[in-house]
């Protein structure tokens, strides 16, 4: 009888690890292990190997827990049919399943699932030892993997996340404008310029052959910091002007063209797309580009703030743009996204649920 015993704990335990190790590791997100690099380096690292070739792992836990299903039930049968004799075989084997279903998948898949962060660092060790352990059989699975060809799963990533962010919005973990950021900067990986640029039929420009106090006197009241300028035809843009410039140079040469003030132009292709042209703009320190044609005719204008504003979903206030109250104008902003998003911002700046 004891030696019954001993051998069904064996077999359930050696399952009940090898679940909560599957479960463990199917778990582990990238996320988890970026993270983990600075408090554990070493267990990051490991689970980063096993979860770039998890095939290796999964044929240990596998190989394992079928051997202690397997091999368990046939001993433990046979001890069996000599303790209990023969006509109680059948219902020591459906106490066994019982056994096994609930102790070696139920529980442990369970815990696996629940607690895979905390258990995470010390399965990846467990991990590396039953990997050396099995060997030739991974070995053989490598091959027939590599016969049968492996799937492409990074395409799917991206609706993945998108799924996920709508998930924790429904949910409560996110916030609606939360949900809507992850959801829009995942969409504008194969996003055009055009789609976000301010088209050359209502672009606001300037001739360069205005003077600065012209300007003043004649659209100080225009809200734009960043001004394209063009040579004799509205079309013929050759760069741009800051409005801040003008104003400081009109102290001192007021008659003065604005010419003298003109700055380049990043210019960009119509088939440009948002995020190489954001990591541009950057590296330029540039806050505004010029989109043209395959013919190099100009088609609009791009912003820094027109690509803040698409990766967000927001939009974004340029503090140089001439408002009578930047902050108050900005708040009205604000308070008009959030209403739209069924959120009132109340007087103390705290965000208020709407009654609906």
């Amino acid at each position: 009888m004891i030696t019954l015993i001993i051998i069904i704990f064996v077999a359930i335990t050696v399952s009940f690890l090898c679940s909560v190790f599957e479960a463990v590791l199917l778990s582990v997100t990238p996320s988890y292990i970026a993270s983990l690099t600075k408090t554990n380096p070493g267990a990051a690292n490991r689970l980063r190997k096993q979860k770039e070739n998890v095939e290796s792992p999964l044929v240990s836990i596998l190989t394992l827990n079928t051997i202690a299903h397997t091999v368990g039930a046939a001993v433990a049968g046979a001890q069996a049919a000599k303790v209990f004799g023969d006509e109680m075989l059948g219902v020591f084997s459906g106490v066994l399943t019982f056994l096994i279903l609930f102790f070696s998948e139920i529980i442990p898949k369970t815990l696996g699932a629940n607690y895979w962060r905390s258990l995470a660092p010390t399965v990846s060790i467990a991990l590396v030892w039953m990997e050396r352990s099995t060997l030739p059989l991974i070995w053989m699975s490598n091959q027939v993997t590599k016969l049968m060809g492996k799937g492409d799963e990074g395409q799917y990533i991206r609706q993945e996340m998108s799924a996920m962010a709508e998930i924790g919005r429904a949910s409560g973990e996110l916030d609606e404008q939360e949900s809507k950021i992850l959801t829009q900067m995942l969409s504008v990986k194969e996003m055009p310029v055009t789609a976000i640029m301010t088209p050359r039929t209502v672009l606001f420009r300037l001739p360069t052959d205005l003077t600065q106090d012209q300007f003043t006197r004649q659209y100080m009241a225009k809200p734009f910091t960043r001004i394209p300028v063009y040579d004799q035809e509205p079309d013929n843009i050759i760069g741009y002007v800051n409005r801040n410039d003008i104003l400081l140079a009109e102290r001192n040469t007021p008659k003065e063209s604005i010419a003298v003030l003109k700055k380049s132009l990043l210019v960009i292709p119509e088939t440009a797309k948002i995020l190489p042209l954001f990591e541009l703009m950057i590296k330029r320190n540039t806050k505004i580009a010029m989109v043209v044609d395959e013919y190099g005719s100009h088609e609009g204008i791009v912003t820094l703030e027109d690509i803040v504003e698409s990766l967000l979903g927001l939009e974004i206030v340029d503090s140089n743009d001439p408002v009578t109250d930047m902050q108050q104008f900005a708040r009205k902003l604000w308070s008009r996204r959030m209403k739209d998003k069924g959120i009132v911002l109340s007087d103390d700046g705290d965000f208020e649920k709407e009654e609906r």
